[in-house]
């Protein structure tokens, strides 16, 4: 294997260095992300529930962002009303939300 073909320019490094830190910024969640994945941990097959411990519905953005990353995914849509999703945590979703990865990232 050719040792030149396994070499970046400095701009390259840079870019790669740059989209690693991306990356591994989108990992953490933020406070509200780990607030709702924590809600899943104690419940039957990590289902999650569609509002807080305050009564107020979890924003979507927050819903849809779990998902997005893999944290979550749709389980069933709730038959009371078409727009709202149930959804349970994954593994990595399991993961993130039992040790917080760290720390929430802020808002």
């Amino acid at each position: 294997m050719s040792g030149n073909n396994s070499k970046l320019s400095g701009k390259d490094r840079v870019t790669a260095a740059r989209l690693l830190r991306l990356a591994a910024r989108r990992q953490r969640p933020t406070a509200a992300q780990l607030a709702y994945l924590r809600r899943g941990l104690d419940e039957p097959e990590g289902r999650l529930p569609l509002f807080n411990g305050q009564g107020q519905r979890f924003n979507e953005r927050t819903i849809q962002s779990c998902i997005e990353q893999g944290w979550v995914e749709p389980w069933f849509d709730d038959p009371t009303d078409s727009d709202w999703t149930v959804c349970r945590l994954t593994s990595s979703g399991t993961a993130v939300a039992g040790n917080g990865n760290g720390r929430a990232k802020q808002a």
